[in-house]
């Protein structure tokens, strides 16, 4: 299934240019009250040198996780931007991502009741976001006009007309980056749900198929190292005794090896070329084994298989064994536990 990446979201390093920008315009209880006490205390020199430092940093620590486009691109983006606009193509397409968009967040309010505990991780995050919003837009609204009206005669109309400028750009720029926050976890949460009815699906599909074997399903296994956890979606015993861990990936489209990076690469149908996973799916699935072997104090590590649910596999079935992993898609699965099993035993009886 996919795994929630430990990297930090890039739109999230935004906040360094906010905390840099909201040093640099002088609030304005700030100001007054190191003009009270600290007269002396060089303010303006001080933020606008914090301000600089924490704006490189997150300019660079941004450009780190997306590399920033060429100044032609951008331009001939923005070029393009006018003609889409004209095109009633596009108006169709936002108007359904629109009622999608505000489907999913009347879902938000609702408590999820998928058996996958990142759903309501996500749904949680989402519903945060949003009351973020609501208080950075509610503060817009009523507190900034009240510091215009009781600065005006302390700071003058120019100075407070900016600074209420720059507190309403700031107070905007975290509205919009709580919308994005908004986005990005309902994304994960139906990404969450459609993991979660794939699981059952797989695991309904093995019980049907092989009636005689045994199923675990959500097994977690909790590791004394930090981050160390580790959930397995399927484990399947045969009636011989033999464990092996089936482990669930919902993507789409087409998947293959490449050799050459020694990665496995997908491609959407909208895709011109094969790109690489970012998840390292191999180390994942083998921690797993690890610990498995651990807590159940197994005579043998357990056989790994990754099944891709809904992508197809552009692997030759010969060649499917990558770094001791099976790579299978759901038409091959059952197929290929049978094949291990059989082989396991005859490996027993050689013994």
């Amino acid at each position: 299934m996919p795994q929630t990446n430990n990297q930090k979201q890039s739109v999230s390093y935004l906040y360094y240019f906010l905390f840099g920008f909201y040093l640099a315009i002088e609030p304005f209880y700030l100001v007054r009250l190191l003009n009270t006490y600290l007269p002396d205390f060089y303010y303006r020199k001080f933020t606008v040198s914090i301000s600089i430092i924490l704006g490189i940093v997150g300019f660079h620590k941004m450009r780190a996780t997306v590399p920033l486009p060429k100044i032609s691109q951008v331009y001939i983006a923005a070029c393009k931007i006018p003609k889409i606009w004209l095109k009633p193509k596009f108006w169709r397409k936002v108007l359904k991502r629109s009622k999608r968009f505000s489907g999913d967040l009347i879902n938000l309010f609702k408590r999820s009741n998928s058996k996958e505990p990142m759903v309501e991780i996500h749904r949680k995050n989402s519903l945060i976001a949003i009351y973020l919003a609501v208080i950075c837009t509610f503060f817009t609204l009523t507190i900034l006009p009240y510091l215009f009206v009781t600065n005006i005669d302390y700071f003058g109309l120019i100075e407070t007309s900016f600074k209420i400028l720059g507190y309403f750009y700031m107070f905007f720029i975290l509205i919009l980056l709580c919308i994005i926050q908004v986005s990005i976890s309902t994304i994960k949460q139906n990404n969450g749900h459609k993991s979660a009815n794939d699981l059952d699906a797989l695991l309904c599909h093995l019980k049907s198929e092989l009636e005689d074997w045994h199923f675990e399903d959500r097994v977690v296994l909790k590791s004394e190292r930090k981050k160390g956890d580790r959930d397995i979606d399927i484990i399947a015993i045969s009636p011989e005794g033999n464990c092996i861990i089936v482990e669930l990936k919902s993507h789409e489209g087409i998947v293959r090896w490449d050799s050459a990076l020694e990665k496995l690469c997908h491609k959407l149908e909208k895709d011109s070329e094969f790109k690489p996973f970012k998840e390292n799916f191999f180390a994942q699935v083998k921690g797993q084994g690890k610990l498995l072997q651990d807590f159940r104090k197994l005579p043998r590590f357990p056989d790994l298989i990754i099944v891709f649910w809904r992508a197809k596999i552009d692997i030759n079935p010969k060649k499917n064994l990558i770094k001791k992993v099976k790579i299978v898609d759901r038409s091959r699965l059952i197929r290929e536990l049978k094949k291990r099993n059989n082989r396991l035993v005859k490996e027993m009886v050689s013994e």
